[in-house]
């Protein structure tokens, strides 16, 4: 099979109870030219059984079986063994309108092209963008929710390969988002489509539900941090999210002890921009211990979080 257009790349563990659902609407696209990598993440229900099915059946699926990696080696996966011009990645339990590929592909001429979705997370506009500097809307992208997750996108699969981008295995939540970002870092501009056209059936920030060890919360905040500096020229909103992600693992980590915290502490000290000082929201005590933080008065600062 020669290269397509489109590599759709779907990870798969446990969901033959939404699979077909997921696959009917590949199979529906009005464009036909793409091929679809199914990634069986070791599944012990008939998961793997069902994508083999459809392999059989349509020669645009490609199979891969493996040991149970989590979806970031599953992915990764993916992206090996692509060879579309564009790649956009699908959720097992997902699914997409028919006109999702074409009128994506067809919209616009940025190196990211974006649309919007149905499901938890949803938010209303009606602005399309057909190409535009990547750093000029990077508040729309972060605000209404478009860049935490890779699916409702094509990849420019020139910039992965370029960059040899892919997700974090290190990370069991948030990968997706880091993911999404340093691609970011590397995309010029990109397109933006309002028509809902990928269909999210899960509930955002559910990866909540993952309780994260002390390493893992530290190696996230620095991956985090960094990805979300190196994005684009500081804007308003970037520092909004940096400075309220930084609160909440500062809030987890209130009760920990020192030496905890001070590794915590030294990440944020080293990601701290000055425009920080300008949005800090949330009264004195919070002004106060960033100061201090900024300063390296650790110490001090793990005091004042006992009263956050």
């Amino acid at each position: 099979m020669g290269n397509k257009i489109v590599s759709i790349i779907i990870p798969v563990y446990n969901s033959e109870k939404a699979i077909r659902r997921c696959l009917d609407s590949i199979l529906a696209q009005t464009m036909t030219d793409y091929e679809c990598l199914l990634i069986d993440d070791g599944s012990t229900d008939s998961s793997g059984r069902i994508c083999d099915e459809y392999a059989a059946k349509d020669e645009r699926f490609r199979v891969f079986h493996k040991e149970n990696g989590g979806v970031s080696s599953a992915r990764n996966v993916g992206l090996d063994n692509a060879k579309g011009e564009w790649i956009t990645f699908v959720d097992s339990d997902d699914s997409v309108e028919g006109s999702f590929l074409e009128s994506l592909y067809n919209f616009g001429s940025g190196s990211l092209k974006i649309c919007n979705f149905t499901g938890d997370g949803h938010k209303d506009y009606s602005e399309d963008c057909s190409k535009v500097e990547t750093s000029s809307v990077i508040t729309r992208l972060l605000n209404d929710n478009l860049v935490w997750a890779p699916w409702g996108k094509l990849f420019a699969s020139t910039i992965i390969n370029e960059h040899n981008l892919r997700f974090d295995i290190k990370l069991r939540l948030g990968e997706d988002t880091v993911f999404c970002w340093e691609y970011l870092s590397y995309c010029p501009d990109v397109t933006v489509l309002a028509s809902n056209l990928y269909n999210y059936s899960g509930v955002w920030g559910g990866g909540a539900k993952y309780a994260l060890t002390l390493e893992e919360q530290k190696y996230k905040l620095s991956r985090f941090l960094v990805t979300l500096h190196n994005i684009c020229p500081a804007t308003p909103i970037k520092t909004n999210v940096w400075i309220d992600y930084a609160k909440g693992i500062l809030m987890q980590f209130a009760r920990c002890e020192f030496k905890d915290q001070k590794e915590i502490m030294g990440i944020i000290a080293k990601e701290y921009n000055p425009e920080v000082d300008a949005d800090l929201r949330g009264g004195i005590l919070w002004k106060m211990v960033f100061y201090l933080i900024r300063a390296r008065c650790y110490r001090i600062a793990s005091v004042l979080m006992k009263y956050l």
